[in-house]
């Protein structure tokens, strides 16, 4: 196995001052699972992409086998280096993943009988039959997750490189990815970046924290698991006399899939909802329907007026949606721009002020970057931009797709305070959230399965 060493490797973006990291010296330790952390902005996915040869440092050297990584040749480099980026919609540019995974195996010269049993191979183990030959436009964010790190797989590099690949995934999804992992560390090393220690806590070899610019380095450290079942703490009856968002006997199919079929529901006013789901049962394809993106069949309708009697631009401002990729949310070219144009915007003019908006970029550690491109940051930091600019333009219905994927701890905290105080205004706010953060600030919980529509009791284990 080859050596994978970094040699006094330093980074900042060109219009800084400020170094993210700097003087790193690192030789991973062999047929081990390394994980780095850090809050967002630290430099985490900075630091894979530089490993991975797709950056180059600021100052030093990645060295594979003592050769500058950056300089070895894409297609033999990605032999020994393999990388699944963050945001794995950017992995791909072909129509289906059967098509993505046979030209990169092709692109490392391999015969196609060996493409054939590798995407055979893969297919059986992550259970692909039925993802692989659909369009990835119609896939869900946890499917596309799943294809990107069969992508990884089927490469079989030395040293695979993974930022956040659990985010997405429900928990059945994740429990496979995390037993794959496993076995993979006994041949391979695996390298990732992502927030969540514990569930990493019975896999990790060593772990790597992003702190002011220093990594700090702990051998088989000593984490906790994660023990707690998520219950539902809180519930609202099925009749509300302040309902906002109002749908009935609602029939989705996508594209031909049945997603839905005869659901009702009352989004209540000024409640914060939560809405979980296995990966495909269709929770991003019923945010699409409410905010007029998809055909469907039944009624929707918001303090009673038909959905299909008004312009698009006309219901977006009572219905708005938090996109799962972050980036889709963006028009301007700086971050300040995009608040800027939200706050313009506001439709709760007393309640945002220059005062609360400033202080809302510091809790959200937002000041440092409003000056760059929203497409140039963390995905962290792009979600914490993407829900603030909801937040300000606070429409009386929102709802967010996996807002809190790629959030440290503190930021989650931060994000749950500020969709309550979005909702104790009269928003009526409904997340898709397969990480359940903090399940005890939710108002009620609903589930979506086997095409159907459940709200679920106080006390009852939230599962997916």
């Amino acid at each position: 196995m080859l050596d994978l060493i970094t040699t006094n490797l330093a980074f900042k973006y060109s219009n800084h001052t400020k170094f993210l990291f700097k003087n790193v010296n690192l030789q991973f330790e062999k047929h081990s699972l390394n994980l780095i952390t850090g809050e967002n902005g630290c430099g985490k996915s900075t630091f894979l992409r530089i490993l991975s040869g797709l950056k180059k440092a600021s100052e030093g050297k990645v060295l594979l086998n003592n050769q500058d990584i950056s300089q070895v040749i894409p297609c033999y480099r990605v032999q020994y280096v393999s990388y699944l980026p963050q945001n794995p919609r950017h992995f791909f540019t072909f129509k289906t993943g059967l098509q993505q995974l046979r030209f990169a195996l092709e692109n490392i010269n391999l015969t196609q009988d060996e493409i054939q049993k590798r995407i055979d191979n893969i297919t059986a183990c992550l259970n692909l039959q039925y993802i692989i030959n659909q369009p990835i436009t119609t896939l869900s964010g946890g499917e596309i997750q799943r294809l990107a790190f069969a992508l990884v797989m089927c490469i079989n590099a030395e040293y695979i490189l993974l930022d956040e690949p659990l985010a997405n995934l429900d928990q059945k999804n994740r429990e496979e990815i995390l037993a794959i992992l496993k076995i993979l560390k006994q041949d391979h090393t695996i390298i990732i970046a992502d927030h969540d220690l514990s569930l990493y806590a019975e896999l990790l070899d060593n772990l790597y924290y992003f702190d002011a610019g220093k990594i700090i380095h702990k051998k088989h450290p000593q984490l906790s698991l994660k023990r707690n079942v998520p219950r539902v703490t809180n519930s609202i009856s099925g009749d509300n006399s302040q309902n906002t968002l109002t749908f009935r006997q609602l029939n989705i199919t996508y594209p031909q899939k049945e997603i839905l079929t005869a659901a009702n529901f009352n989004f209540p006013k000024g409640k914060l909802g939560l809405l979980c789901g296995k990966n495909g049962s269709g929770k991003s394809t019923l945010l699409n329907a409410l905010t007029k993106q998809c055909k469907y069949n039944g009624t929707i309708c918001y303090c009673n007026k038909d959905q299909n009697k008004m312009k698009t631009r006309k219901w977006l401002q009572y219905v708005n949606l938090g996109f799962q990729n972050s980036e889709n949310q963006f028009i301007k070219t700086t971050v300040l721009d995009e608040l800027n144009a939200a706050y313009s915007i506001t439709q709760q003019n007393k309640f945002w002020n220059d005062q609360r908006l400033n202080e809302w970029i510091d809790r959200l550690s937002l000041k440092e970057i409003l000056k760059q491109s929203p497409y140039y940051i963390s995905g962290g930091q792009q979600k914490k931009v993407q829900l603030l600019i909801l937040a300000l333009i606070c429409a009386p219905v929102i709802l967010l797709d996996e807002v809190f994927v790629g959030l440290d701890q503190d930021s989650i905290y931060n994000a749950m305070e500020l969709l309550r105080e979005i909702a104790n205004i009269g928003c009526s706010i409904l997340v898709v959230d397969h990480q359940l953060s903090q399940p005890e600030n939710y108002d009620y919980v609903i589930k979506l399965q086997d095409h159907h529509l459940f709200l679920l009791e106080k006390g009852a284990i939230i599962n997916e």
